[in-house]
Parts: structure tokens; C-alpha cells; sequence
């Protein structure tokens, strides 16, 4: 039972940490997405997006939140696994 406890206790340290790591890809990939985008599109085309860029602000905050939530969630899942593993061996 103590190696399940440490188990779970590890697997989510180790879950959260890789969650913010998949998180901060995530975001990596985007804005490189973006900035080739950006490189492609004629200066009209940029004006425009400037207005609709800013609409959209309020909606990239909680892309933002929804991308925490899926590295988190991704994180447990993954330290769940990692944590089964550590008890197994303590336990």
C-alpha cells in the first residue's frame, strides 16, 4: 500500500511537470505556425488580421487555459503511469 501511496504522490510531481513541458510545445508549435503564416501574407492581408487579432484576444485566453487543462490532464495520465511503475517497485 505505501509503494501505491508514493506512487501516486510521484506520478503526479512527475504528471505536472510533463504536462508543462507538452504545454509549453504546444505553444511553440503554434507561434511557429503563426510566424510562418505571418511571413506568407501580403501587408493588406496583415491589416486585416490586426482587427480580427484583436478580437480574437479574448479567446486565446482561454485557449490558453484550455491548453494548460489538456497538459495537465496529459501530465496525470502520463504520471499516473509513471507513478503505478514507482509503487510497483517500492511496494
Amino acid at each position: 500500500e505505501r509503494g501505491q501511496e508514493c506512487g501516486q504522490a510521484h506520478g503526479q510531481e512527475c504528471g505536472q511537470e510533463r504536462g508543462l513541458k507538452r504545454e509549453q510545445e504546444c505553444e511553440q508549435e503554434r507561434e511557429q505556425e503563426r510566424d510562418q503564416e505571418s511571413d506568407q501574407e501580403s501587408d493588406q492581408e496583415r491589416e486585416q488580421e490586426c482587427e480580427q487579432e484583436s478580437e480574437q484576444e479574448s479567446e486565446q485566453e482561454s485557449e490558453q487555459e484550455r491548453g494548460q487543462e489538456c497538459g495537465q490532464k496529459c501530465g496525470q495520465e502520463q504520471g499516473q503511469e509513471h507513478g503505478q511503475k514507482c509503487g510497483q517497485e517500492h511496494g
